[in-house]
């Protein structure tokens, strides 16, 4: 199992003001088990949001962000994790 960083976001609330949606972003560790990953790649929808605005108090939008797609019993489950697809396979080759 690789720890990893997640970035997750909270539902979003509706601001008149500005007219857009509001959504809180917060991190959590995440344990993968490498052999589940079919798939991962830049997550250009959360990189475009955090040069939009600090997403995560602290959180240099620079690190960059994966999308992980993971398969166990015939099902998929994807996350968002903090770091560019090359440093995510580095940390598993650490392991």
């Amino acid at each position: 199992m690789t720890k990893l960083t997640e970035i997750i976001s909270s539902n979003g609330s509706y601001d008149p003001t500005s007219k857009t949606m509001k959504t809180d972003y917060g991190l959590r560790s995440i344990y993968i088990n490498p052999g589940f990953i079919i798939s991962m790649r830049e997550d250009i929808s959360m990189i475009n949001r955090a040069k939009e605005k600090e997403l995560v108090e602290g959180l240099n939008p620079s690190v960059g962000f994966t999308k992980l797609t993971l398969s166990a019993a015939g099902h998929t489950t994807q996350f968002t994790v903090v770091g560019t697809p090359e440093h995510i396979i580095e940390k598993f080759d650490q392991q």
